[in-house]
C-alpha cells in the first residue's frame, strides 16, 4: 500500500563498525531532454492526443551495461540511462499539474537470439491519473511495448484540474493533486525482472511545501517552518548479488568489486533468514546483517546452492548502501520516500542511536502522491498523520516531515524494521538504510526558526496547517438510467447492472506458482447476483489471459461507467499479502454511506494480525477515525483462522482521463508477472463506442 500505522492509514511509517566511511546520501539523476521539437503525427486510425500542456522533454534509453554505482559494486545491469552514462542510482522527473511528459523511450536491447527472452519495453506512469491512450503519441498504456532496436513517443498529459468528485470535496473541479508518484517498466511477465535491473524512477508532481506556503489562512509560524525545510528524495531499492568470500560492503577490498546479478528465479525472499521479522525461533546462524545489507555464505543456484560464493543482499536508498543524510543548521527536512523495489515490502522507523529500541514519532504529510490527514468538524483537512511505523509496500510512497537537529543531539538511523507477509508469503530482514547525523556548525543565531523539541520522543512536531475544502461535489448523472440501460456497453463488458445496490467483489488466490484474480458482482449483503451456473457478472479466479495483452477487450473484463464510482470488496484467500494496485485511479477505505457497502463496520479484516503491531494500534487509523488518506495502492490481509482478509474501498471513475483499457492487479511483481492481474475498461455510456485514442465531436476536452 502505501501507509500503514501497520494498519493501514487507512492503515496506516549505534551505527555498526564499518571500515568505510558512508558516503554523503546523493539525489536522484536528472533526465536529459529528448531534444525533438515536434508532436508526432497520431498512428492509423488514431485522433490527435488533445490539447497539449507545457512540455517536459526526456529521453529515456534501457541499456544492458555495467552499472558502476550499485552501492559498493560494479553490476551488469539492463537498467535505465539517458544520454551516455550507465548509472544505477534511479531518476527524478518534476512536473506541475498541466505538463505534458513528452519521453521518448528507447530501447537499445539486443534482439535476443533465443525466442524464449522477451527484451520487449514500456513504461507505466505510476499514480498519474492520465489517458491510457494506446496508439502514437502513446499516453499511459501497459498495452504498448517497444521492441529491441525501436523508440517509442510519448505524450502524456497531467490534468490542471480534476473533477471534484474524484476526491473528497474540492466542488465542480479541484486542482491536480500535488505529491510523490514515480514510473516503471510494466511489460506483463518480465515486469519483477525489469524492476530489479534498476527501470524505475521517482515523478514529483508540483511541491507540497509550496503549495502549502500559499495558503491564504496558513499562519506566520507554519509559513516560517516550512521556509526553514529542505527535501530529500530517497528511492528504496533491494538488489541481490553474487561475490566471491569477502567482498562484503563492510570490507575495504569490495570497493569497485564486480558482482554477478541474481535475478528472476535466483532472487531468495530467505537469503537471510536470520535477520527476519519476527525473529526465527530458534535462532538461524548462516547470515547476517550489517548497516545497508545482509548476507550469507552461499548463492542459490538453479540446482541448489553453490557455497563457493557469498550472496549479498542490498538496500539501497538513491543506489547506496547506507548513504549518511548531513542535517542543517536549522534547517528541517520533508523525506519525499518511494518503494521502488519489486518485491520488498519495508515497515519504516526512524529511531535515536542511543534508543535504538524505540522508533521517535514520524508525521506524514501525504501518501501515493496525495495529501494525507484528518478531517476537521468545519470540513477542512488538517495536514499530516502521526506514526511510529510506515508500511510501504511495493509502489508505495509517502513524504514525512523530520524537524531539525541541533548540536548535541543524538544522530538517528533510518531503517526498514522488518515485516512477515503471512504464512505462505515472505519475511523480509531488519536492515539500517540511512544515517542521520546532527550539524557540525555553531547554531545559528535565528533561534525562532529553529522548531526541535528539547526530547527527541516528542520531536515530530509539524505545524498545524488546514486546507479548506468546499462541500463534498457529486455530479450529476450525465444521462437517465433509462438511457444508461439502453446504451450497450462494449463487448465482453460486465457492468454494474443499473439501479441495484451492489458492489463488485474481488478475489485474489493462489494456484501453486499462478497467481489468480476473480470478480463478481454482488449485493449489498454479499449475495452473487448472478444465478447458480452463470457467469453474466462473474470472472472465475484465473490467471491473467495471454490474449489480453494484444486484444483486451476480447476477453470479460470489468467496465465502470465513466462518471461513477464503484465499490470494490477485495477478498484474500490465500496465505499470504497481496499489494491492490488499480492503473489510472486513486481510491480511499469505503465508509458506510457508500453504496454498495455491507452494514456494520467497514474496518479491515486481517484475521492473521498481519498489518497491526502492538507497538502502534489502530486509534485513528480507521475511516470512522476521520482520517483522510487516498491510496493507489493497498494491501489486502491474508487468510486466517477465522476466514479471509476482506477490505472494501471505493473507487471515483469521474476523470475523462480514466476512459480506455487499463488494469489492476497485485503490486508485488512476482505475482503480477505470474498472473495476478485483471483488464479494466471504464467507458461512457453517453460515447459508448469512445476509447482512449479518440475524441467525441467538438473534443474531449469541450466535454462536461
Amino acid at each position: 500500500m502505501s501507509m500503514v500505522t501497520t494498519i493501514p492509514l487507512t492503515f496506516a511509517l549505534a551505527v555498526s563498525a564499518i571500515n568505510v566511511q558512508a558516503a554523503e546520501l546523493q539525489p536522484p539523476r536528472t533526465l536529459q531532454a529528448s531534444g525533438l521539437v515536434a508532436t508526432p503525427s497520431p498512428g492509423a486510425g488514431c485522433s490527435a492526443p488533445g490539447a497539449l500542456g507545457p512540455r517536459r522533454d526526456a529521453r529515456l534509453i534501457v541499456r544492458d551495461a555495467l552499472r558502476t554505482d550499485v552501492g559498493p559494486y560494479k553490476v551488469q545491469l539492463p537498467g535505465y540511462s539517458s544520454g551516455d552514462e550507465n548509472l544505477y542510482r534511479p531518476f527524478l522527473i518534476n512536473a506541475s499539474p498541466g505538463d505534458t511528459l513528452r519521453i521518448d523511450l528507447e530501447n537499445q536491447l539486443a534482439p535476443p537470439s533465443d525466442p524464449s527472452i522477451d527484451n520487449h519495453i514500456n513504461i507505466h506512469t505510476h499514480g498519474l491519473i492520465v489517458s491510457p491512450r494506446p496508439c502514437t503519441p502513446f499516453g499511459d498504456s501497459v498495452y504498448v511495448e517497444v521492441a529491441p532496436n525501436g523508440t517509442s513517443k510519448y505524450a502524456i498529459t497531467i490534468p490542471a484540474t480534476l473533477p471534484g468528485a474524484q476526491f473528497a470535496g474540492g466542488g465542480a473541479n479541484t486542482p491536480y493533486p500535488v505529491g510523490l508518484n514515480w514510473f516503471h517498466a510494466h511489460v506483463h511477465k518480465k515486469a519483477r525482472i525489469d524492476v530489479m535491473a534498476g527501470q524505475s524512477g521517482m515523478l514529483e508532481v508540483g511541491d507540497l511545501l509550496s503549495s502549502l506556503r500559499t495558503l491564504p489562512g496558513i499562519t506566520p509560524q507554519a509559513k516560517a517552518m516550512l521556509d526553514a525545510t529542505d527535501v530529500a528524495y530517497l528511492g528504496l531499492r533491494d538488489i541481490q548479488l553474487a561475490l566471491p568470500p569477502g567482498q562484503t560492503p563492510d570490507l575495504t577490498a569490495s570497493q569497485g568489486a564486480v558482482g554477478q546479478w541474481l535475478k528472476a528465479d535466483l532472487y531468495d525472499p530467505g537469503a537471510c533468514p536470520g535477520q527476519v521479522f519476527p525473529p526465527p525461533n530458534p535462532p538461524v546462524l548462516d547470515s547476517f546483517s550489517k548497516p545497508g545489507f545482509c548476507a550469507r555464505h552461499k548463492v542459490k543456484t538453479a540446482s541448489g546452492f553453490d557455497e563457493t560464493k557469498d550472496t549479498v543482499w542490498l538496500f539501497t536508498v538513491n543506489g547506496q548502501a547506507y548513504p549518511t543524510l548531513s542535517a542543517k543548521v536549522d534547517r528541517n527536512q520533508v523525506w519525499r520516500i518511494a518503494n521502488l523495489s519489486a518485491n520488498v515490502s519495508y515497515r519504516l522507523e526512524l529511531t535515536a542511536d542511543n534508543d535504538p529500541k524505540t522508533p521517535l514519532p514520524m508525521d506524514v504529510l501525504s501518501v501515493d502522491g496525495v495529501i494525507a490527514g484528518t478531517a476537521t468538524a468545519g470540513g477542512g483537512l488538517s495536514v499530516g498523520v502521526q506514526l511510529k511505523h510506515l508500511l510501504l509496500m511495493p509502489a508505495g510512497r509517502a513524504e514525512v516531515f523530520v524537524p531539525a537537529l541541533a548540536q548535541g543531539d543524538q544522530p538517528m538511523t533510518f531503517r526498514t524494521a522488518g515485516f512477515s507477509t503471512g504464512p505462505d508469503g515472505d519475511s523480509w530482514p531488519i536492515i539500517d538504510l540511512m544515517h542521520v547525523v546532527p550539524p557540525v556548525a555553531p547554531a545559528a543565531a535565528v533561534a525562532a526558526l529553529r522548531v526541535r523539541p528539547q526530547a527527541l520522543a516528542a520531536r515530530a512536531q509539524f505545524p498545524s496547517i488546514v486546507i479548506p475544502r468546499q462541500q463534498p461535489f457529486v455530479e450529476a448523472v450525465r444521462i437517465s438510467p433509462t438511457q444508461q440501460a439502453a446504451a450497450k456497453p462494449p463487448e465482453n463488458c460486465i457492468t454494474l447492472p443499473v439501479g441495484q445496490v451492489v458492489r463488485r467483489r474481488i478475489t485474489f488466490q493462489n494456484s501453486g506458482a499462478e497467481f489468480w484474480l476473480g470478480s463478481e458482482v454482488v449485493t449489498a449483503d454479499g449475495v452473487s447476483i448472478d444465478p447458480t451456473g452463470s457467469t453474466a457478472h462473474t470472472i472465475p479466479p484465473q490467471p491473467f489471459p495471454a490474449v489480453a495483452m494484444q486484444s483486451p477487450g476480447s476477453v470479460p473484463h470489468i467496465c465502470p461507467r465513466f462518471g461513477e464510482q464503484e465499490v470494490w470488496e477485495l477478498v484474500n484467500v490465500s496465505g499470504e499479502l497481496h499489494n491492490f494496485h488499480i492503473h489510472q485511479s486513486k481510491f480511499r477505505l469505503s465508509v458506510a454511506s457508500d453504496l454498495g457497502v455491507p452494514q456494520g463496520p467497514l474496518g479491515i479484516t486481517d484475521p492473521g494480525n498481519v498489518l497491526v503491531n502492538s507497538d502502534t494500534g489502530a486509534a485513528g487509523a480507521t475511516p470512522d477515525a476521520g482520517v483522510d488518506v487516498w491510496h493507489d495502492t493497498l494491501p489486502v490481509p491474508p487468510a486466517g483462522p477465522s476466514g479471509p482478509g476482506r477490505v472494501f474501498v471505493t473507487i471515483p471513475f469521474h476523470a475523462r482521463q480514466q476512459i480506455g483499457f487499463f488494469v489492476f492487479h497485485c503490486h508485488i511483481l512476482e505475482h503480477e508477472d505470474n498472473g495476478m492481474m485483471a483488464v479494466v475498461q471504464v467507458f461512457d455510456p453517453a460515447h459508448p463506442k469512445l476509447t482512449a485514442d479518440m475524441e467525441p465531436a467538438g473534443g474531449m476536452h469541450a466535454m462536461p
